[in-house]
Parts: C-alpha cells; sequence; structure tokens
C-alpha cells in the first residue's frame, strides 16, 4: 500500500513538472505572438499615413494641373490674336510687292510672298503647340526681310528728295521778302511735318506700350500656379488642414482681384457704350455677362468665408474621442477639401471668362486710337494738297495782288502783254 501511494506520489510530482514546463512555452509563445501582432498594427498604421500623405500629394498634383490648364487656355485667345495679325500683315506685305512687282516689272518678289487665303486656311489646321509659335516666328522673320528689301530703294529716294529740299529752301529763302503768302505756305508746311513727326512718336510709343499693357492684362487677371509647402514632420491631418487655410486665402486674394477686375471692365464697357461705334460688339450681352461675373465673385467669396469657418472648426480630435467622432470628424473635413477644390475651379473658370472681355475691350480701344489716328493725318494731308493745288491754278489767272513767293510768274504771258 506504501509503495503504490509512493508511486502515485511520483507520478504525480513527474506531471506537475511537465505541466510547468508546458506553462513557460505557451507563456513565451503568447508573448511572441503579441510582439508580432504589435508589429503588424506598427505597419498598418504606417501604411495609412502614407495613403493619406498620398491622397494630399494627388489633391495637390490636381490643383496644380488646374492652375496651369487655366493659363494654358488664357494663352488661346492672345495666340489666335497674333495669327490674324500676323497674316494681315503679310496680306499688305503681298499687295506693296505686287504693287512694285507691276511697276518695275520683277516678278521674282511674288514668289517670295505667302498667299494669305493659303496661309489662313494653314493657320486653321495647325497644331496649338510650340511649333506653331515657332512657324508664327519664322514667317515674322520672312516678312521682316521682305520689308527691308522693299525699303532700301525708299531710302536711296528719301535722301535725294532731301537733297533737292534743302535746295529748294535756298531759293525760297531768298524770295521770302517778296510776298507775305509765303509765310502762311511754311506754317502750312511746318505744321503738316510737326505732324507726322507726332504720328511717328505716337506709333512708336504705342508699340513700346503694347506689351506692357498686355503684360498687365496678363497680371491683373492672370490664373497664377497654387504652391503650398509641405513639412513631413508634423501630422498628416493637420498639414492638410493648413494646405486647405493656405489655399483658401489664396481664393481670397483672387476674388478681390477678380471683383476690382469687373468694376474696372465695367467702367469701359460704358464708356465704349457710349460713343456707339463698335457694330461688331453685343454690349447688351457683354454687360449680362459682367454681371453674372460679378454676382458668382459675390457667391465665391461668401463660400470662402464659410469654408474657412467649416475648416476651423474640423480641428482634430483628442485621443480619448470615440471612433464615431474621429470618423464623422473626417467626413466632415472631406467635403470641405471637395468644396474648395470646386471652387477654385470655379475661379478659374471665371478668370478665363473676364480675360477674354478684357481682350476684347483691348482690341476695340486700339481700332478706336488707329480710325481717330489716320483720320487725323488725313485731313492734314488734304489741307496741304489742297493748298498747292489752288495756289498752281490760281497763280496765272490773278492779274491785281502779290502772286505767291513758290512760284515764279509765266514768261510766256509777260512777253504777250504790251
Amino acid at each position: 500500500m506504501s509503495l503504490n501511494y509512493g508511486r502515485q506520489k511520483l507520478a504525480f510530482y513527474f506531471d506537475l513538472q511537465v505541466s510547468s514546463i508546458h506553462e513557460v512555452f505557451f507563456q513565451n509563445k503568447v508573448l511572441e505572438l503579441a510582439g508580432v501582432c504589435q508589429t503588424l498594427e506598427n505597419e498598418n498604421a504606417s501604411k495609412t499615413l502614407e495613403i493619406e500623405e498620398m491622397k494630399g500629394r494627388i489633391y495637390l498634383m490636381e490643383s496644380d494641373i488646374s492652375g496651369l490648364k487655366s493659363q494654358l487656355y488664357a494663352y488661346a485667345p492672345l495666340v489666335a490674336a497674333l495669327r490674324d495679325d500676323i497674316t494681315r500683315l503679310e496680306h499688305n506685305a503681298l499687295l506693296q510687292t505686287k504693287l512694285k512687282a507691276s511697276r518695275n516689272q520683277e516678278s521674282e518678289i511674288l514668289e517670295v510672298a505667302a498667299d494669305p487665303s493659303r496661309s489662313t486656311s494653314a493657320v486653321l489646321l495647325e497644331d496649338q503647340s510650340f511649333v506653331s509659335l515657332q512657324n508664327l516666328q519664322m514667317r515674322i522673320k520672312a516678312v521682316g526681310k521682305l520689308m527691308e528689301e522693299m525699303n532700301k530703294p525708299l531710302l536711296h529716294r528719301r535722301s535725294n528728295s532731301n537733297s533737292k529740299q534743302e535746295t529748294a529752301k535756298g531759293d525760297i529763302e531768298q524770295q521770302q521778302k517778296r510776298s507775305n503768302n509765303w509765310r502762311v505756305a511754311k506754317d502750312v508746311i511746318q505744321l503738316s511735318e510737326k505732324d507726322i513727326l507726332y504720328d511717328q512718336f505716337e506709333n512708336v510709343k504705342r508699340k513700346s506700350e503694347t506689351p506692357s499693357t498686355d503684360s498687365d492684362v496678363e497680371k491683373e487677371l492672370g490664373v497664377d500656379k497654387l504652391m503650398l509647402s509641405t513639412r513631413h514632420s508634423e501630422p498628416n491631418r493637420e498639414v492638410n488642414v493648413r494646405r486647405v487655410l493656405e489655399r483658401l486665402a489664396s481664393d481670397a486674394e483672387k476674388l478681390e482681384t477678380l471683383q476690382t477686375a469687373v468694376e474696372n471692365l465695367r467702367r469701359k464697357l460704358e464708356t465704349n457704350k457710349k460713343s456707339r461705334k463698335a457694330k461688331n460688339v453685343d454690349f447688351e450681352t457683354v454687360q449680362e455677362q459682367l454681371l453674372e461675373a460679378e454676382e458668382a465673385v459675390v457667391n465665391l467669396m461668401d463660400l470662402n468665408g464659410q469654408l474657412v469657418k467649416n475648416i476651423e472648426e474640423c480641428a482634430s480630435p483628442d485621443g480619448k474621442a470615440s471612433p464615431q467622432l474621429k470618423e464623422a470628424v473626417k467626413t466632415r473635413r472631406r467635403k470641405v477639401i471637395e468644396q474648395a477644390r470646386k471652387g477654385s475651379e470655379r475661379i478659374g473658370r471665371l478668370q478665363l471668362e473676364l480675360q477674354k472681355i478684357q481682350y476684347m475691350l483691348l482690341k476695340l480701344e486700339d481700332e478706336k486710337k488707329n480710325k481717330g489716328r489716320s483720320r487725323f493725318l488725313r485731313s492734314k494731308t488734304i489741307v496741304l494738297r489742297d493748298f498747292i493745288r489752288n495756289g498752281r491754278m490760281n497763280s496765272g489767272r490773278r492779274k491785281k495782288g502779290p502772286l505767291c513767293a513758290c512760284f515764279r510768274p509765266s514768261t510766256s504771258r509777260n512777253e504777250r502783254s504790251p
């Protein structure tokens, strides 16, 4: 009996030792699995942060792409206008070349100039790319060379005419004391010369001011590229909030600029509307477009202010907050970011519409200036021509009164008179 009791005791003791060993083994295994689980959770959290960061980068890239597209669309009407101007310049050079070829019988010049109808059709088929701009540059160089060849004989004739004018002035100065009508002719000639010099100065001034006007328009209504700085050391959510706030601040500045531009365009439109000289412009349609643009600017300004308040209210919750609250804040933040992106796109489209209206009004003002200048120069030229023509016709018929000192009396009439 005692022997059996001792054997059972040894068996129980052996089982106890085995159980202790199993317990230690299982504890180590559980700790190892807990470490692996913690590592997986950390990797999952890091992947989630990387995904959020990639979403932020994609949003910034979309914003940059939209800004670049808006800038590209703004250049389209300017390039089209440049094509039209070059086509007209080629057409004018072609007409002058044809006249010169018909007078001097030089048919080779006609082969140099391009056909305007052909160039117009080619322009419509050209690709909207840098190749098109390079073709325009080559066409401008060709027209410049053609004008240089045409101006060479003109410069020679001017030098000869200047020498003749100097000799004529010497004769006129000798006869200055014989007649008072010479003073009138001298005043008219000087007035015409001053007008020509004034027109030349105005042309040079207008050419020098035109690029700066285009650059000012572009600076006033141009679509600037959105550059939002990133700092990876800050938490990703706070960085996104800061970027959105910077974006909204930039949009607010753009809206203020657009509001000022709309007011300036309205004043220019009222001025052009009072003149009633533009037949190809529908002022009522343009005025409606300006009113719609003004309403859109006001609505966007209100929306911008509301989005700023909403994004400031969407602060990151504390670590003790419930998962439902965190998810609600995250969803609201996404909605605010999406509304901000759509607002930026609307601002870009509005800038493009205002640029088109600005370009149309500038082109209308240039046409008015050119018409006024040509009319002024034509009137002065007609006055000088009529004065010279009347002086020639009436100088021989007058029997009494002083003769014009610019013209000598006929010797045949003096010989016939007794």
